[in-house]
């Protein structure tokens, strides 16, 4: 027997509820299973309370949920070519208008609280700044080649830096604390000593891993919907890469970004084998390399939009695997 779910609603569709999801799942992860284990090793311990990471959390996806509407918005006549099966809205959409930016200044205004409540209330602009993106990207660089595909694969890439942004100036506040009260012991320590910099350090590089492959991965993917909504796309004047420079250069250069990947997820299995680690290398063949590469192989072989939504899933499948990758290094470093 085959279960059926019911579809979402529309007003649900819309703010795209599993890639919120798994935004948020990636930054909880990242704060839990990679920052943590390079705090504990600093002898530190995890500076915001739950409620003000929650609301860290939350600041992000209500930015980005309304980035999803404020797309909705400006796609409507495109979306009746390239997805007729997606709802129609009265009054012109006006009311996902209006959603986007209640939800983009809520996810603003607690963005720019919690910065002042750390002392550092220009972390909000962060916020301001994405939000702002968003809007221009859907009303603009959208239906530019190249442009629009990079702003939203960077929005991606700063996904996992959040964590850090917010908690990295309390993790070096306490330590400078420390040393203040226990100066009999530090006493030859006015900065934070290299060992302990260098576990700071290292959460900066991973976040730099994780949102590079988010990065490079996001970038492919747009590249891969544009080559899927090509006939909407040119119909409503839209200048996108594959209409610009053609079907074979959009492939060419997802293909490269894709081998990118692969490069680098390589260079970090060499990396463990060195350290006599073979059961990493292994977790990202899996969860990594094969979806990556059948991803590629599908695009590169597409002649039809079935395949590169074919294609677009199996990016999916490794960008969930990149998050759930997180839960391995935690374990493994405990």
């Amino acid at each position: 027997m085959v279960i059926t779910l019911p579809p979402l609603p529309p007003w649900l569709r819309v703010l795209r509820p599993l890639n919120l999801l798994m935004m948020g799942l990636s930054q909880y992860l990242f704060r839990y299973e990679v920052e943590e284990v390079f705090v504990r090793t600093c002898g530190l311990s995890m500076r915001l309370s739950e409620r003000d990471f929650f609301l860290v959390v939350l600041s992000t996806l209500l930015v980005a949920a309304g980035g999803y509407v404020v797309n909705d918005y400006f796609d409507q006549d495109i979306d009746r070519i390239n997805h007729p099966e997606r709802p129609t809205w009265p009054n012109g959409g006006s009311s996902l208008l209006r959603a986007s930016a209640i939800l983009s200044f809520s996810g603003i205004a607690i963005g720019i609280w919690m910065g002042a409540k750390i002392g550092i209330y220009k972390l909000g602009f962060i916020h301001a700044i994405t939000a702002g993106l968003l809007y221009f990207y859907s009303s603009e660089f959208k239906r530019q080649p190249i442009l629009g595909n990079v702003i939203v694969a960077l929005m991606a890439g700063l996904v996992p830096f959040m964590p850090v942004f917010y908690e990295m100036p309390l993790f070096i506040r306490a330590f400078k604390d420390l040393v203040l009260e226990q100066e009999e012991v530090f006493t030859q320590y006015r900065e934070i000593p290299r060992s302990i910099q260098h576990n700071l350090n290292l959460i900066w590089y991973w976040a730099g891993g994780f949102g590079l492959f988010a990065f490079l991965l996001n970038w492919v993917r747009e590249m891969v919907k544009d080559l899927e909504d090509m006939e909407g796309d040119d119909q409503m004047g839209a200048r996108t890469l594959p209409i610009v420079a053609g079907i074979g250069a959009t492939k060419g250069l997802s293909a490269a970004l894709t081998l990118l990947a692969l490069c680098g997820i390589a260079w970090l299995q060499q990396a463990q084998v060195a350290e006599q680690d073979v059961k990493t290398p292994w977790i990202m063949a899996i969860s990594l390399q094969v979806p990556l590469l059948i991803a590629l192989f599908l695009f590169v072989r597409s002649r039809n939009k079935n395949n590169y939504s074919r294609a677009s899933a199996w990016l999916k499948v490794a960008m969930t695997g990149g998050i759930l990758f997180m839960v391995w290094f935690g374990y493994a470093n405990s």
